[in-house]
Parts: structure tokens; C-alpha cells; sequence
């Protein structure tokens, strides 16, 4: 039932209210400094793009791909000290035994004497916001303002979608499930991916409505905001857009017409204008860089071989998905994936009753698309690098729909609803405390007590006050759950 309005919003306590925005700001605030600077998978080429874009250079100059070095690398005029960081992670990354490193960016060693980004002809808006942060020059403190940046849109876009579900008076177990610990990591750190996957659940939480037959101008505002930065991001965004889109209105039974005309106008010209850049882009830009393909004088695996190794790599995908916190070297552990997975089936279970046909086959068709995808990309990594590539993180805009979907049908006051909320709050302090044992000490049988005693590596706010902290945000965001399930009709 919708709640009274005021200017045409529906009325619901505050953005700001600080007892719903301090849990969520903590958590993800936590992962954001406690992660080593440029732990995150391709966070050195991301920080130096973003510098070089807010400088205005938005592609640079391309090179011949090589070892550290992809098809779609640039050198760009910027400080050359930038591009030290790409040398920095290297002495922990990519390997789990090994601690972090401690290092300053400012008067790191340059590489190659000039600044180069592996992201150099990817698309420049996934890139903008991390390129805010690097106002203080190549220094530390850039590399946290820019995650703090993207962490602060990421929160933004959250609240947005806990404000959305609460005034509609849908439960906000199915969205929670969909902010995993990886999701989390990814959001909190100088990553487009995470930007990505964020956008793609405000698609999803805003979409039915904004498809039904009467949405608020807030509700149609997140659908705006989410649409371009899913369009915008990553070179393939449109892709997961129309689908977000094609599976909302098969579900609600909306036309193709009627469709069009509820989205209206503004909405369609505008997700319209990203879209044709990104096409532009792609087939100008980005596209073309992989014509010269590398010669590696080997003899490829046939097809069928290619589609053994892919498809026996699929579960990988999904453990991606819930969590791996570094360069795929810090996997979220087995039980997490299994609660995970487990929650998510249970709530699938306890909707069935009130679901319909095409939830399942709506469900079944997005674990259709993340395989398609995968193989797909699979193939084409393959192709240009004699590698399969492909990570959870590029397809978890599809999976991050199905928690969604199922959320949307669970009733007020349902029984399943702490238990899943516990166990989402056991699987982010879990994941967390994985992270910070393994750039503490490293990932060695029976070191676990070495993180309180003279550890290689420290966060900043030291390894017992963060743990401590972590636990009571995950607490606190558990409380403000059950609050607002409490209050459902």
C-alpha cells in the first residue's frame, strides 16, 4: 500500500537519516580503507584512467599489447608519477600467502618512465567519479578519495533503493541478498564493476514499477540514474539493460508499446543518447583495438575443448560472484557461497506459493543469460588472450536479479526474513575477517593469531578495532532491517 506523498515522492523518512545511513556507511567505509591500496582486480589501471580523463585525456595514445599490457592500453599525458602504481601490487598480488605491502604512491618507482592505463579505450564514464578523487595528485591520499567518492555514490544509490522498496511496502530481504560481500568490495573500492552492479540492482528494485501502471517522479529519477550508468559504465552495459528491462515487463505482462509509454519520453531519450554513444564507442573505439590479435604460435584448443573448460569453470563464476577480494587470489569461503546460495533457494522456496510461471521462467532465463554470456566471453577472452577471463563480477548484473525478483513476492512478518538477514550479516563480517587475515599475514595454515601479533601489514584503524567495527555495523544493519520488516503490512 503506498504511503501519503509529499511533492509527489513517496514519503518515507529521510535519505539522511542517519540511523539508516550510519550502518550502511560503515560497512561499506570499512571495506574501503581496509583494503591495501590497489588490491582490488584492475584498481591501478582505473585510478590512472580516471586521472587522465578529469585531465583531459580520454583515450591517450595506444601501444602494442604485451605482457602487462592489453589490447585496450594507452599511454596518457599525465604526470608520469601516476603510472607507478602500476608496478605496486605486484609484490602481493597474485598471491594469497603473501601479505600486503606498504608503499607511497608519491614516491613509488615509475614505470617506463611514463603513465600508461590498461582500461585506456574503455569508455570513460565508469572512470569519472574515481577521477574526482585524484584532485591531490599521485599520492595515497588521491587513491582513497577516489574510492570515498564512488563509495559515497554507491551508498547513495542503496538508500535509494531501501527508500524505494519501503515506500512501495515491499520487503528489503531479496535486495539485500543481492548486495553480496564481493558486490561490497567492488562498490567500496575504485572499481567500475562495482558501480555497475549497483546500478544494475537499482534497475531492478525501480524497474517494475517505473513499468507498472503508476510510478513517483523518485522512483522514475533511480530508474533514470541506474539506466545510464548501466548503459554507460562497460562497454557491453546495453546488453544488461534491455534485459533488465525484457524480463520486468514479460513478468508484469507489459507490451512493447505499453512499455515504451510508461518509461515516457525524458527517460527514453536519454537512456537513448548513452546508448547510441556506447555503440559509437564501441565500434569506434574500443572495438577496433583487438583487429591486430596477437600471435602466440601455438596450436588453440578446438571448440569442444574450449566449451569442456568453460563450462566446468561455471561454478567458479558464481563463487566469484558472492565474493573474491583481490586479483581473484581471495575467494569468499566455501560456507559463505553455501549460504549464499542456500538463502536464495529458500527464499525461492517460501515464494513459490505466491509466485507465477513466468517468475521461474524469468529466473531460469537470467541463469540462461550469465551462462550464454559467460561462454561467450569465454570464447572471445580465448580468442585474443589464450585465456578464459571471464569473472562473476561481469555477469552479476543478470544474477543480481534473481534475489530481487524473489524479494519482491515475500510476504510481511515472514519467518524466513532474520534468518536470512542473519545469515547475510554472518557472510559480510566472515568474508570481511577472510580479508583483512589475508593482507595482514597471508593465507598459511595456523597464522591466524599473527594478525594481533606483529602482523606484515595493518589497516589503519589496526586489525582488532576493525574487525569490532565491522561486526557492529553488520549488527546495526540487521537491527534496521528488522525495524523496517516490523513495520510492513
Amino acid at each position: 500500500m503506498l504511503r501519503g506523498h509529499i511533492l509527489g515522492v513517496v514519503r518515507w523518512p529521510t535519505l539522511v537519516k542517519w540511523t539508516r545511513v550510519i550502518p550502511v556507511g560503515l560497512v561499506v567505509g570499512l571495506w574501503s580503507i581496509s583494503v591495501p591500496l590497489f588490491a582490488s582486480p584492475d584498481e591501478p589501471a582505473n585510478f590512472v584512467k580516471g586521472a587522465a580523463l578529469v585531465r583531459g585525456e580520454v583515450v591517450g595514445s595506444a601501444v602494442a599489447p604485451e605482457l602487462l599490457k592489453s589490447y585496450w592500453t594507452t599511454v596518457v599525458d599525465i604526470d608520469p608519477q601516476f603510472g607507478s602504481v602500476n608496478g605496486l601490487p605486484w609484490c602481493f598480488a597474485p598471491y594469497p600467502d603473501k601479505p600486503a605491502c606498504t608503499y607511497d604512491v608519491a614516491t613509488a618507482p615509475q614505470v617506463d618512465g611514463v603513465a600508461w592505463t590498461n582500461m585506456g579505450k574503455y569508455p570513460p564514464l565508469g572512470f569519472l567519479l574515481t577521477g574526482l578523487g585524484t584532485v591531490f595528485g599521485p599520492t595515497n591520499l588521491s587513491v582513497y578519495a577516489s574510492r570515498f567518492i564512488q563509495s559515497v555514490a554507491c551508498i547513495s544509490l542503496l538508500l535509494a533503493c531501501a527508500k524505494v522498496l519501503r515506500g512501495r511496502d515491499r520487503s528489503m530481504i531479496g535486495f539485500l541478498l543481492a548486495v553480496t560481500p564481493g558486490t561490497i568490495f567492488l562498490a567500496s573500492t575504485a572499481s567500475p564493476s562495482g558501480l555497475e552492479i549497483i546500478a544494475s540492482i537499482a534497475m531492478w528494485v525501480t524497474a517494475p514499477f517505473v513499468l507498472g501502471t503508476a510510478s513517483t517522479s523518485f522512483e522514475r529519477r533511480i530508474f533514470l540514474v541506474g539506466g545510464v550508468l548501466l548503459i554507460g559504465v562497460r562497454p557491453l552495459g546495453l546488453i544488461f539493460y534491455l534485459a533488465v528491462v525484457a524480463v520486468t515487463m514479460f513478468i508484469g505482462r507489459v507490451s512493447p508499446r505499453a512499455g515504451l509509454q510508461r518509461i515516457g519520453i525524458k527517460l527514453l531519450l536519454t537512456h537513448g543518447a548513452v546508448a547510441t554513444f556506447m555503440l559509437w564507442w564501441y565500434f569506434s573505439i574500443y572495438g577496433p583495438a583487438t583487429k591486430n590479435k596477437i600471435e602466440f604460435g601455438d596450436i588453440p584448443l578446438s571448440l569442444g575443448q574450449q566449451l569442456h573448460a568453460i563450462v566446468r569453470g561455471l561454478p567458479r563464476i558464481v563463487e566469484q560472484y558472492v565474493g573474491n577480494f583481490g586479483w581473484l587470489d581471495t575467494p569468499a569461503p566455501q560456507v559463505v557461497v553455501w549460504i549464499a546460495v542456500a538463502s536464495v533457494l529458500a527464499l525461492f522456496v517460501v515464494t513459490w506459493k505466491i509466485g507465477s510461471g513466468r517468475d521461474l521462467v524469468s529466473i531460469v532465463l537470467l541463469l540462461a543469460c550469465s551462462t550464454a554470456f559467460t561462454i561467450a566471453a569465454d570464447l572471445n577472452y580465448y580468442d585474443l588472450l589464450r585465456t578464459f577471463g571471464s569473472q562473476g563480477r561481469h555477469v552479476a548484473p543478470f544474477l543480481v536479479g534473481i534475489p530481487v525478483l524473489l524479494g519482491a513476492r515475500i510476504g510481511p512478518r515472514s519467518w524466513l526474513i532474520p534468518w536470512l538477514g542473519l545469515g547475510w550479516a554472518i557472510s559480510v563480517a566472515w568474508s570481511f575477517g577472510v580479508m583483512i587475515r589475508r593482507y595482514s599475514v597471508g593465507v598459511t595454515p595456523g597464522n591466524i593469531g599473527q594478525m594481533w601479533n606483529d602482523p606484515p601489514w595493518v589497516p589503519p584503524l589496526g586489525v582488532s578495532v576493525t574487525l569490532g567495527a565491522m561486526i557492529l555495523a553488520v549488527g546495526a544493519s540487521l537491527m534496521v532491517l528488522w525495524r523496517e520488516e516490523s513495520t510492513r503490512h
